[in-house]
């Protein structure tokens, strides 16, 4: 077994909320290992090349940056629905951090352990050297744009028993406010990742129409409508 499937075991079992068995929640496992995926990917970008980067504790960054969630979980601070139904704040990342430096001594040198639980340290800060920071920074939030936001919402608001008509409305207010546009214009570091955060938010919006429409049951409404209007003798109906 390489060094790199001990890693990805260790948070497998460290990351699935209630265990890995049939009962285990792999919310937070899934998201994290996309991160870890994208910040790889991230990390051989043009605007990171000549950079020096600790490609390992990008990974280990990557892969632990919530696991503060589920430390959380494990002592009955939270509870497993309530996992990732918010953003991370500085506490779960310290203790992210602390899972880091206290977990995977046997696997990886100290020296990358500490860079990788700086970087989660860092994460809310809004000035930052890191370029690790940075990497795993962008990473995140391309996992929370486009397709992947709405599944993640979904989550959220499903936690808290809100339907899907309240997970709309949250999109047409983003609509309304650009909320996205200054989330991808402030918070993603390097361009190339701006870049592919609008492609996949543009991706997002003919499906968001779609749903919206199917809710509402509008499909429905366009043969039940001029029915009606028939029965009720409206000469417009005839026209149609």
């Amino acid at each position: 077994m390489t060094d790199s499937d001990q890693l990805l075991r260790r948070a497998r079992s460290e990351l699935i909320p209630g265990g890995t068995d049939h009962r285990g929640d792999p919310g937070l496992w899934d998201h994290s290992q996309r991160v870890m995926t994208n910040a790889e990917m991230i990390a051989r970008f043009p605007e990171v090349r000549g950079k020096k980067v600790n490609l390992e504790a990008v990974r280990v960054a990557a892969l632990y940056h919530d696991a503060g969630w589920a430390v959380q979980v494990k002592v009955g601070q939270v509870g497993r629905e309530q996992v990732l139904t918010r953003p991370t704040n500085d506490v779960q990342f310290e203790l992210a951090a602390e899972l880091v430096e206290s977990s995977l001594g046997d696997l990886l040198p100290t020296a990358t352990l500490r860079r990788a639980a700086e970087v989660i340290r860092k994460l809310n800060s809004r000035q930052c050297e890191l370029v690790e920071r940075d990497i795993v920074l962008d990473a995140d939030n391309l996992d929370q744009i486009g397709p992947l936001w709405l599944m993640q919402n979904l989550r959220r608001h499903w936690a808290g028993g809100r339907s899907m008509r309240e997970v709309l409305d949250v999109w047409h207010r983003q609509q309304e406010y650009h909320y996205w546009e200054a989330r991808i214009r402030d918070g993603i570091c390097f361009e190339s990742v701006r870049k592919i955060a609008w492609k996949r938010l543009e991706s997002l919006g003919p499906f968001m129409q779609a749903l919206d429409s199917h809710v509402g049951a509008e499909d429905l409404a366009e043969i039940v409508e001029p029915t009606r209007m028939i029965a009720e003798g409206r000469p417009e109906a005839s026209s149609q």
